[in-house]
């Protein structure tokens, strides 16, 4: 008996979910493996990418690392994307001005690639955004192989009132370029996710990077009016 054929029309012309696709049998059809394959050759071509320091210099920010010393360490030992390095921690107490309304830095996390695409129209509009509101924001800066829960060790030296990590989202299969923005109010050393707030998805196709920083802004607001983020926010509303 041959293999049973069903062809359907490919889904994919008119969304990204991988459903639909039809199989030739117990395989994928041939067309649908490719395009699986090629996706998921931009998610490891994503992986190993930096951000320029160009890119970093034009939009004013300062760079400092993590405690983890390589791409594949971070990998294998989220904690220490968690933390500063010494250096960092040094480079912080010089250049930070403390008890700021806002803090916002910057991450490459799971793709350098979002933040290159994103951050030139995202940083500049948030930063007016946040003045127009009359916020006083922290210096910015770029903090190389972090990841969210950096929000804690950051404002252990800032002693801002809301801290903002805008960090690459891990990629997806074809998606390497999406951006999030995670939101903290006055985190501490124990802080966990459900004491966070995030807004995901900001790349030209999703949320576009000026539409992001007006939102990030209003999430701002609402944080500060409400004296809490995540979690107790969501009690005290």
């Amino acid at each position: 008996m041959s293999d049973l054929i069903i062809d359907l029309p490919d889904p994919t012309a008119r969304m990204t979910a991988r459903i639909g696709l039809g199989r030739a049998g117990a395989r994928p059809r041939t067309r649908s493996q490719r395009v699986f394959d090629a996706d998921h050759a931009i998610t490891q071509d994503a992986l190993a990418e930096t951000v320029p320091p160009e890119l970093l210099e034009e939009l004013g920010l300062f760079s400092v690392a993590s405690a983890a010393p390589d791409r594949e360490t971070y990998l294998l030992r989220p904690d220490l994307g968690r933390r500063l390095s010494d250096p960092a921690m040094e480079t912080l107490r010089a250049n930070i001005n403390l008890g700021a309304d806002v803090q916002i830095f910057v991450s490459d996390g799971l793709s350098a690639r979002a933040v290159t695409v994103n951050l030139p129209e995202l940083l500049p509009a948030l930063r007016i955004a946040l003045a127009e509101q009359g916020l006083r924001m922290g210096p910015p800066f770029f903090v190389r192989l972090g990841r969210v829960g950096l929000l804690n060790a950051v404002n252990g030296i800032a002693d801002a009132r809301v801290v903002v990590i805008l960090v690459g989202e891990r990629p997806g299969l074809g998606r390497a370029d999406a951006l999030s923005a995670y939101l903290g109010y006055r985190p501490q050393v124990d802080s966990s996710d459900a004491d966070r707030e995030v807004i995901c998805n900001i790349f030209p196709g999703g949320l576009p990077p000026r539409e992001a920083a007006l939102r990030i802004t209003e999430q701002i607001i609402g944080i500060l009016s409400a004296g809490a983020s995540g979690v107790r926010r969501g009690l005290r509303s």
